[in-house]
């Protein structure tokens, strides 16, 4: 090869080797451009970048997608063409500072497009000498975080508007003991203004300066305080006793930065707890001179008072622990009332000494100490005498108690509040209620006043009470007065007797008397009424065969046939009266057992068997529905029905359209049954009478007049009751009573 291309090819190779680094750089900057992309789309941030005159030079795809435009109708388009001048105007003045500058800015921006905020950052695209070509803008929304600022402003507010608002100092104190934050409370309290004492040293606040710096020392040791007593000095001189609780601020690295302080006014309490003390001490005098053994121990069972009776029975052992002083044990005592008695409770209970075989009642009650702690006062009494008294008492009672139980009467006592304090089991049984439910109970009763007033007792007439059956009985009563030692009435005994079984013989024999005098009164108007109707067909007879006598002594005997039918007449018309008297008499003395029945049943049956008379009348009957069930003498009852039936048939009068209508109403809580017709009526002067024996309303009608009579008496029979609703001319309701069966 000639030196001439040995020269050029010489030449060529930095030439080459420049095209070589070139295409690296190329492939360099593309993997570059790759993994940019790459991050720019991964990202939550809106992403685009701008030259000077701030035109978009590229934009990420979600920065597109919230503006809603394709990359190819962005990129050469100027921010001002797709925003308002206002928000042209901010970003054009940052991206020029950054040219400027060429050092990155931030800056917060709310979008007038949707309202949220962001926080836009700009940074600066520079070339190998460093002159800036472009601007990136990542914008990051950061609405959220501005809601939760806007909430921790709000708290903060409301922590201020809450220290503010207390009655204690608040104050912050940091490390160099100077105050640095002093709430309102403070002002009050202390008399300080914040002016004056904030950039001060504490100590001021303090009676004893030296306080400020021990505060501080057993912050630093211990983190925090709680309820350190001290004395502190208002402005105008003035001690004040304050209880302090403080805690230590740090730094998120734990360097310590100072205080929070909270301190409130306890000179009231302090002086409380001085007359607390003087009063503990005039206790312990008192205790002193007491005969009853007494002592005093604490939360952890040491003993911290004995009053010289105990001491002289056990010697002194103040200081020890009280389990192991007086019952030589190794742990507390199972009756031990301690943790009861410090919850503030005072327990009063009695304690058997074994080796003493005496007892005791024992009294313990909390007892408040100057600092606030809680120790147990026990009071010891000997009660054995007591206790001895109180058995015999007792079995005297237990006697006492059995006799009363054993009486059928019911016996009850009460104090001066009518409050029952003795019932026995006879009283129970009647109240339906059991001891421990009356003892106690107020029950005010007739005439109690009066014994507690006069002193004297009462017998009282027969009372009655109806019992949780329902049946009725009758007592009499007896009240006496109890006297106390001063012989005032302080208690009144009643006793009351069952006298039930006397009184119901007494109503018994006055019924019966009753009863007889009726009878005796409805015996003599039936003879009269029987011996008055039937002496006029017998009359009518004896005329009659006077006559036949004559007329036969004469010869004559054309009217003996009209005779003898007269005779005949007159002996039927007896025999019918003769049959209603004897079937009146036989009501009540042969009856059928009772049976429940629907009464709608037994109207049923009464219109099956007068069926031709209504029909033959032509009346309408209208039957009611739903009757209630009763408990009667079916044949009896249907043997009324059709009495009333025929009777309201009968006496229509010359009503064109009869009716009857057959129904029930309740009168208060009675069911009434009644039969109701249009006929001619009934005046109301014959209301009462109509229901007499053999009685016609209209003397002219068939029959003996006595179905009424013979209606009443089975009502009767059945403890019914049945009367005329009337008026003549306005047609007739009779109405009855009758018992009703038990479901019904």
């Amino acid at each position: 090869m000639t030196e001439k291309k040995q020269s050029e090819k010489k030449d060529e190779r930095p030439a080459i080797k420049a095209q070589v680094n070139v295409l690296k750089e190329i492939c360099k900057l593309r993997r570059s451009e790759d993994v940019y992309r790459s991050l720019v789309e991964s990202t939550e941030d809106s992403i685009y970048l701008v030259d000077r005159d701030c035109r978009y030079l590229f934009m990420s795809d979600k920065h597109l997608s919230r503006l809603g435009l394709s990359a190819d109708r962005v990129i050469g388009t100027t921010y001002g063409e797709l925003h308002s001048p206002e928000e042209t105007k901010e970003l054009a003045e940052k991206v020029n500072q950054v040219f400027e500058t060429g050092k990155s800015i931030w800056h917060e921006h709310r979008s007038r497009r949707d309202g949220r905020y962001l926080l836009r950052t700009l940074n600066t695209i520079k070339e190998p000498d460093g002159k800036v070509t472009a601007v990136t803008v990542v914008s990051k929304d950061i609405s959220a975080l501005k809601q939760v600022e806007k909430e921790l402003i709000a708290t903060k507010d409301y922590l201020d508007n809450i220290i503010n608002s207390s009655a204690d100092t608040v104050t912050v104190v940091d490390m160099n003991g100077i105050v640095r934050d002093w709430n309102k409370g403070a002002d009050g309290f202390m008399g300080y203004r914040a002016d004056e004492v904030i950039g001060r040293q504490n100590s001021i606040l303090f009676a004893d300066p030296e306080d400020a710096d021990r505060i501080q020392e057993l912050l630093r040791r211990e983190g925090e305080i709680k309820n350190y007593r001290t004395i502190a000095l208002k402005k105008d001189g003035k001690p004040v006793h304050i209880s302090m609780s403080a805690a230590l601020l740090k730094y998120k690295d734990g360097v310590q930065i100072g205080s929070v302080r909270v301190s409130r006014d306890v000179t009231k309490d302090v002086v409380l707890e001085e007359r607390l003390k003087k009063e503990r001490d005039n206790l312990k005098l008192i205790l002193e001179s007491m005969v009853d053994t007494i002592y005093i121990v604490s939360k952890d069972y040491k003993i911290e008072f004995m009053n010289r009776v105990l001491i002289d029975e056990v010697g002194d052992q103040v200081g020890a622990i009280c389990y192991k002083a007086f019952h030589n044990r190794v742990e507390p005592c199972p009756q031990c009332k301690t943790a009861e008695v410090m919850t503030g409770k005072t327990v009063r209970w009695e304690w058997y000494a074994h080796r003493m075989n005496r007892t005791y009642d024992l009294i313990e009650t909390p007892l408040r100490n100057v600092d606030g702690s809680i120790s147990k006062l026990t009071i010891f009494r000997d009660i054995t005498k007591r206790k001895q008294m109180e058995q015999e008492l007792d079995e005297s009672n237990k006697f006492l108690e059995t006799v009363i139980e054993t009486i059928p009467d019911t016996i009850t006592l009460k104090d001066s509040e009518h409050r029952l304090v003795l019932v026995n089991q006879a009283y129970c049984k009647i109240s339906d209620v059991t001891k421990d439910e009356a003892i106690g109970k107020t029950v005010l009763r007739e005439r109690d006043n009066e014994v507690f007033q006069t002193g004297k007792g009462l017998e009282l007439k027969e009372r009655t009470y109806t019992d949780r059956d329902g049946n009725c009985h009758y007592v009499s009563v007896k009240k006496a007065p109890l006297t106390d030692e001063s012989g005032k009435v302080s208690h009144v005994l009643t006793i009351s007797r069952d006298v039930t079984e006397t009184m119901r013989a007494v109503k018994e024999r006055e019924r019966l008397l009753k009863e007889i005098e009726t009878k005796n009164s409805e015996l003599e108007r039936f003879s009269y009424t029987v011996s008055h109707d039937l002496r006029s067909p017998l009359i009518t007879i004896q005329g009659f065969a006077h006559l036949m006598r004559e007329d036969s002594e004469h010869g004559k005997t054309e009217d003996l046939a009209s005779q003898l039918e007269y005779i005949e007449t007159a002996a039927i018309k007896m025999d019918r009266l003769l049959t209603d008297t004897l079937q009146l008499s036989r009501i009540g003395r042969v009856a059928n057992p009772p049976e429940e029945v629907p009464f709608g049943a037994l109207v049923q049956e009464a219109q099956e068997q007068t069926q031709e008379q209504i029909k033959s009348g032509g009346v309408e009957v209208t039957v009611a529905d739903d009757f209630p069930s009763v408990c009667v003498d079916r044949m009896r009852i249907v043997e009324v029905l059709v009495n009333l039936i025929t009777n309201s048939i009968k006496y229509m009068g010359e009503q064109r359209q009869p009716k009857i209508d057959m129904g029930y109403r309740v009168d208060g809580k009675t069911p009434v049954f009644f039969v109701q017709d249009n006929g001619m009526g009934i005046d109301k002067s014959q209301h009462e009478t109509v229901f007499e024996l053999f009685h016609k309303v209209d003397s002219s009608s068939n029959g003996t007049g006595a179905g009424l009579a013979i209606v009443k008496r089975i009502i009767e029979v059945h403890k019914g009751r049945i009367w005329i609703e009337s008026e003549e001319g306005k047609g007739c309701t009779v109405c009855f009573t009758l018992p009703l069966s038990p479901v019904s």
